[in-house]
């Protein structure tokens, strides 16, 4: 049974995870309404030799976890987004898209982790998880960028842990847009799918993460034709088009200066060029990586030295920069 909704007011819901007797894959759901989510801080520990956090023992109250989760597998979400943490620190934990079948392949073989995928946005990065033991396998990922990225006593806050039904129900939100920073865009359910398909061609996807997906496309699917949320929603480089068009009118011969040479910048290129924009300028402070995203895209790189002179000329200038 499935009920999706984005009213106000009190909201109950209960996911049910399990294995069903055949040793098939199984995900019951009944979601009266979106709830928000309950995160769970991690609790780190400062090593005074090296000062970063170093990983501990969950507290005794959650023995009942441990315990129950050495019987059971479950479902697990790691991970930062933009409610959680600001640019600069999303910035630092994002995993490159040559770096994540190395690091996909990495987390499969650690302690406690049967499956896992990451989604990794500029908005987000979550590893999702088919965990024999929540515990451990949270200490699993957080040594993986504790020796990838020395995370920092700081920065442990900024991340969140998801178990059980919040696990999925936040899995069916984002894949479906409701946890996104604009509303219902489209994106991230194709960058959800990316995920995906990397994991299952690295092989640290199986039948229970396959049937989640399954299932968050499903949702993802209804939620927008069966309710309102696509009819309005836009994605920020979607918007950005919108008000050039609403503000110029036609968008053809117009000038356009990109700041930020990362993926919303890319994205907004592919937006603008296919809105008719045809004379695109790219500009970073790192030349080489303009000159990169420029060749992609057919665009011309600009170097930011001459930034003030290619300001005065421009009919639109979007910056995207940390």
């Amino acid at each position: 049974t499935l009920s999706v909704g984005a009213g106000g007011g009190k909201h109950s819901e209960r996911v049910i995870c399990r294995k069903a007797n055949r040793g098939d894959a199984r995900v019951d759901i009944v979601l009266p309404g979106p709830n928000p989510l309950y995160f769970k801080r991690l609790s780190p520990r400062r090593n005074a030799s090296s000062g970063l956090a170093s990983i501990v023992p969950l507290p005794k109250r959650n023995r009942f976890l441990q315990e129950r989760s050495a019987v059971e597998p479950t479902l697990a979400v790691i991970g930062l987004n933009f409610r959680t943490s600001p640019v600069a620190v999303r910035e630092r934990f994002w995993i490159s898209e040559a770096r994540r079948y190395d690091a996909l392949n990495q987390l499969v073989r650690s302690e406690g982790v049967e499956e896992v995928m990451v989604v990794t946005t500029c908005n987000r990065t979550e590893f999702i998880l088919w965990a024999s033991d929540v515990p451990t396998a949270a200490n699993s990922v957080l040594r993986f960028l504790t020796q990838e990225y020395q995370i920092k006593l700081c920065e442990w806050s900024h991340f969140y842990r998801l178990m059980d039904d919040v696990a999925l129900t936040h899995i069916l939100r984002v894949t479906s847009g409701l946890d996104s920073m604009v509303l219902g865009e489209p994106e991230i359910t194709g960058q959800v799918k990316q995920a995906w398909a990397l994991a299952q061609e690295a092989g640290t996807t199986g039948r229970f993460l396959d049937a989640v997906m399954q299932k968050a496309l499903t949702v993802s699917k209804r939620a927008r034709t069966e309710t309102a949320i696509g009819s309005s929603a836009v994605s920020v480089p979607y918007a950005t088009v919108e008000l050039s068009k609403s503000v110029l009118g036609e968008l053809t011969g117009r000038e356009v200066l990109l700041i930020g040479a990362g993926k919303m910048s890319e994205l907004t290129a592919h937006y603008l060029m296919k809105a008719g924009a045809s004379h695109v300028k790219m500009m970073n402070r790192t030349l080489a990586r303009a000159e990169e995203l420029a060749q992609k895209m057919g665009a011309t790189p600009v170097s930011f030295d001459d930034r003030l002179q290619h300001l005065k000329t421009a009919d639109i200038v979007v910056s995207s920069t940390a």
